[in-house]
């Protein structure tokens, strides 16, 4: 195992965050979405799934979390969504995460 000591890692900007709050506590979820992109929440079956979505780059991604306990209990990013689904863009954000969804196994 190999320790840095002379590498310091600098983050330019602060982490996004999903804050909520359920019945006995308050949640703070940190997203895997950049400033720029598009921000969608949607609630399922005690999951938040938070789309982020960035027209300009491309890119899709998705983090699951637990609704009662805020857990992150998974992330999805397609860099190639263009590839993958050609007229993604004309799709609503609420069929492209269902879509997501089932190609991932995320659904049930």
């Amino acid at each position: 195992m190999r320790t840095f000591t002379k590498y310091i890692i600098v983050k330019y900007h602060p982490d996004l965050q999903l804050h909520y709050k359920t019945k006995y506590s308050n949640h703070v979820c940190t997203l895997n979405a950049g400033y720029s992109d598009t921000i969608h929440v949607y609630i399922e079956n005690d999951v938040i799934y938070v789309l982020s979505i960035n027209y300009g780059l491309g890119y899709v991604g998705i983090d699951c979390f637990n609704y009662g306990t805020g857990a992150n209990d998974g992330y999805f990013f397609d860099s190639n969504i263009s590839e993958n689904m050609p007229n993604w863009e004309q799709l609503t954000p609420i069929y492209l995460l269902k879509i997501i969804k089932c190609e991932m196994c995320f659904c049930e």
